[in-house]
C-alpha cells in the first residue's frame, strides 16, 4: 500500500472529532506526532480517506481504545534508567520530614515507574531508623494501561534492569508455557494509588507533593501545553519539592521556579521566591548594620550570607553601654569639659558615618560580584546542557555501533559453525566413497574378468545431507519453537510426527510466515529477520535461506511442495513488523514490503495478517484445531486470532 498523503485540513477533522469521542485535549501535543499516528491507525485499517476513517469511528466504538492504546507511550520497565533511581535513593536517605512523604507519577503508563518508586521507599522504611511513612499517586490517560498496572503482573522483560533484592523480596515468579510471570507483592501494592486522568488539564488529587516524576511525556507537548503542565505540576508541589523529568528532557527557555540540582539526572528543586531577589534583600539589610573591613568575595558558596553578616555585624548592645557612659561622663562635668566632648562625640559620629558610607560601597561591589557570577554560573549550565545532549548522541551512535557489531559477530559465529558441519559432512562422504571404492574394488577382484564391465551397474549409498536450519524436535508441549532464520514442517499424514504447533517467542522487526495447505494437511513457518538477500555478502543467504524474506518464501512454497502440497491450495498466515526504534530506522516497513511483494509474485494468498504495531509479539500455531494466537510484550495471556 502507497503511503497515505492527508491535508492539514483533513487531519484537523480527525482531530476535532476523536477529541469529542475520547476527551483528549490533543492542541497540547505536537502536531507531527498526533498526523502520524492518525495516518497509521487509517492505512493499518486498510481505509483509503480520512471520510473513510470519520465513518469507521462512529460505527466502531472500539476502535477508541485502539487509537488511545496507539496514541500514548506505553514503552517502560521497572528501573528504566538505573543511574536516575540510584540518586533519587540516595536523596530519599538524606530527606528530612514530620510528614508522610507524597509521591505523583504524572504519565505513568503501566506502572512500572510508580511501582519502583514504592520499592525504594519501602526499602528504606525497613532499614533506615524513624524513616517516614508514604503514599505513591500514579495516573494516566491510557485506561488499558492502568489496568495492567492494578494487576501487578509483569513479564520478565520488565524486570530485566530491577536489582536482584527486589526481585527476591517483592515479587512471587510463575511459570507459564511461554514465559515467566511476576506478582507484585499485595502489601506493596497498596502503597500505590492509580488514577485514570489527561494530566495536561489537571490532577485530581489536592495534595501537595514532596516528589513528582514526569519522565519522558514533555517531549510530545508543544510549548503552550509544556508551560501549562509545569503550572500544574508547580500547585501540586510543596516548597523545595522534587521534580524529576526524562533524560532527553530540559527546562532550558522555560520560565518556572524550578532550579536545577543534578543535571545529569535532570533533578529540579522547587523555589518559592527568585534566588537572586532574595540575595539582594539580604544585602541590603547588611549594609544597614555594618563597619568597615576589608571586602569580603564569597568565592565558594554564593548563598553563605550568614558568615558575612556574621564578619561585619555591629553590636547594638555594645553601642547603647558606651552611650550611657558618655552621657554620665557629661552631666558632671563643666560647660568647657561638655563642650569638648560633645565635639568629640560629634567627630566620633562623623567618622562612624564615613566608615558606613565606606563598608555599603563594599556591600554593592560584593552585589556586582554576585550578579556576575550568577551570569557566568547560568552560561556554564547551558554550555554543559548542550554538551551533555552531544554525549547522550555520541552514547547512542556507540551503542548502535555495537550492536551491529554483535549482530555481524552472531553472523560470522552462525557462518563458521555451518561451515565447520559442512565439512564434517564433506568429509563423512570421502569416507562412504573410499568405504564403497574398497568394496567395488574387492568385488572386481572376484568376478571373471568378462563381468568387469558391469561393474558400473553397482550405485553407491545416498548420503542423507540434513539441513541446520531445519528445527525438527519439538519441546514437551510438542511445539516446533522457530528462532530467526529457522524453519520447520508438519506433515500430519506422517505416522511418527509428534508435533502439533508451531511457536516463536519473539518478533520484532522480524516476520513470522505461516503457509498451509488444510486439504493436505501439510503446514511449514518460518522467521525471517531482513527484507532482502541481494544486501547480504559472501552468500549468506545461500547458508541461512529463511534470515531474507525474498528467499524463505520461495524456500518455504518449495518445501511445502516437496511433501506434497497443491500449490492452488496454500494459503498465508504473516505476523510481524514492529516498530521498536526511531522514525529514522525503517527496517520493519521494508519487511512488511517485502513479504507483501513475495506473497504476490508467487501467487499465495493471505489469510490472516498481523503486521505494524509499536510492540514486540510472540506467536502460537495449532495446526491440529488450525489456531492462531498472538500475545504482545505488554501481554501476559495470548489471545486467540482465529
Amino acid at each position: 500500500m502507497a503511503l497515505l498523503t492527508l491535508l492539514q485540513a483533513d487531519i484537523d477533522e480527525v482531530i476535532k472529532q476523536l477529541q469529542v469521542l475520547t476527551g483528549l485535549k490533543f492542541d497540547n501535543y505536537l502536531y507531527n506526532f498526533i498526523e502520524k499516528r492518525i495516518i497509521y491507525r487509517i492505512q493499518n485499517l486498510k481505509l483509503n480517506s480520512h471520510v473513510e476513517y470519520l465513518k469507521y469511528l462512529k460505527s466502531n466504538p472500539k476502535e477508541i481504545e485502539e487509537f488511545l492504546e496507539r496514541f500514548t507511550i506505553n514503552h517502560t520497565y521497572f528501573f528504566r534508567d538505573l543511574d536516575v533511581f540510584k540518586a533519587l535513593e540516595n536523596y530519599f536517605k538524606n530527606y528530612k520530614t514530620k510528614s508522610k512523604i507524597r509521591v505523583w507519577s504524572a504519565a505513568c503508563a503501566t506502572g512500572d515507574e510508580a511501582y519502583s518508586v514504592a520499592l525504594i521507599l519501602d526499602k528504606l522504611s525497613k532499614r533506615v531508623k524513624n524513616f517516614s511513612d508514604f503514599k505513591v499517586i500514579a495516573s494516566d490517560i491510557d485506561k488499558r494501561a492502568i489496568g495492567v498496572a492494578k494487576k501487578g503482573k509483569y513479564s520478565e522483560f520488565s524486570l530485566h534492569t530491577t536489582p536482584d533484592e527486589y526481585i527476591q523480596e517483592y515479587f512471587k515468579r510463575k511459570e507459564t508455557p511461554y514465559s515467566p510471570e511476576f506478582k507484585l507483592d499485595e502489601v506493596l501494592m497498596k502503597k500505590v494509588e492509580f488514577i485514570e486522568e489527561d494530566i495536561t488539564i489537571g490532577h485530581k488529587k489536592k495534595i501537595k507533593y514532596d516528589i513528582v516524576l514526569c519522565r519522558n511525556f514533555m517531549i510530545y507537548l508543544n510549548k503552550k501545553a509544556r508551560n501549562e503542565l509545569l503550572r500544574i505540576i508547580e500547585s501540586k508541589m510543596i516548597n523545595g519539592g522534587l521534580l524529576i523529568l526524562g533524560l532527553s528532557e530540559s527546562l532550558l527557555g522555560v520560565k518556572s521556579s524550578f532550579k536545577p540540582i543534578d543535571i545529569k539526572h535532570r533533578f529540579f528543586i522547587k523555589r518559592s521566591s527568585n534566588f537572586i531577589e532574595s540575595n539582594k534583600k539580604q544585602i541590603e539589610e547588611l549594609i544597614k548594620k555594618t563597619k568597615i573591613q576589608k571586602p569580603i568575595f564569597i568565592e565558594n558558596n554564593l548563598t553563605n550570607f550568614d558568615e558575612l553578616e556574621l564578619k561585619n555585624n555591629i553590636n547594638e548592645t555594645t553601642l547603647k553601654i558606651e552611650e550611657e557612659k558618655l552621657n554620665k561622663q557629661i552631666k558632671y562635668k563643666s560647660i568647657e569639659d561638655q563642650r569638648k566632648t560633645i565635639e568629640k562625640r560629634a567627630h566620633g559620629l562623623i567618622k562612624r558615618e564615613l566608615i558606613i558610607q565606606e563598608q555599603e560601597k563594599i556591600l554593592l561591589k560584593n552585589l556586582s560580584y554576585l550578579k556576575k557570577r550568577e551570569k557566568d554560573i547560568l552560561k556554564k549550565s547551558k554550555y554543559m546542557e548542550k554538551l551533555i545532549l552531544f554525549i547522550k548522541e555520541q552514547e547512542k551512535e556507540l551503542n548502535l555501533f555495537i550492536r551491529n557489531m554483535e549482530f555481524f559477530s552472531n553472523q560470522l559465529e552462525e557462518k563458521e559453525n555451518h561451515l565447520n558441519y559442512k565439512e564434517k559432512q564433506i568429509n563423512h562422504q570421502f569416507n562412504q566413497i573410499g568405504y564403497y571404492t574398497n568394496q567395488l574394488l574387492q568385488k572386481e577382484k572376484t568376478l571373471p574378468k568378462k563381468e568387469h564391465k558391469h561393474i558400473g551397474d553397482y550405485s553407491l549409498e545416498v548420503v542423507d545431507e540434513k539441513r541446520i536450519d531445519h528445527i525438527i524436535n519439538p519441546n514437551k508441549d510438542l511445539e516446533l519453537t522457530i528462532p530467526v532464520g529457522y524453519y520447520g514442517v508438519l506433515n500430519l499424514h506422517i505416522q511418527n510426527e509428534t508435533a502439533t504447533k508451531f511457536g516463536v517467542n519473539s518478533l520484532g522487526a522480524g516476520i513470522a510466515l505461516i503457509l498451509k495447505d488444510d486439504s493436505n494437511k501439510i503446514y511449514a513457518f518460518s522467521h525471517s529477520r531482513f527484507p532482502n538477500s541481494s544486501a547480504s555478502k559472501q552468500g549468506y543467504h545461500l547458508v541461512s535461506p529463511h534470515s531474507f524474506i525474498n528467499t524463505s518464501v520461495i524456500s518455504l512454497l518449495n518445501t511445502m511442495l516437496y511433501h506434497g502440497a497443491e500449490k492452488n491450495e496454500i494459503k498465508a498466515i504473516v505476523i510481524g513488523g514492529a516498530r521498536l526504534f526511531n522514525d529514522f530506522d525503517l527496517t520493519f516497513q521494508e519487511n512488511i514490503d517485502s513479504i507483501k511483494r513475495e506473497l504476490k509474485k508467487n501467487s499465495i494468498l493471505t489469510e490472516i495478517e498481523d503486521l505494524g504495531g509499536l510492540s514486540e509479539k510472540a506467536v502460537k500455531y495449532d495446526v491440529i484445531n488450525n489456531s492462531l494466537y498472538v500475545k504482545r510484550a505488554w501481554e501476559f495471556e495470548f489471545r486467540k486470532i482465529n
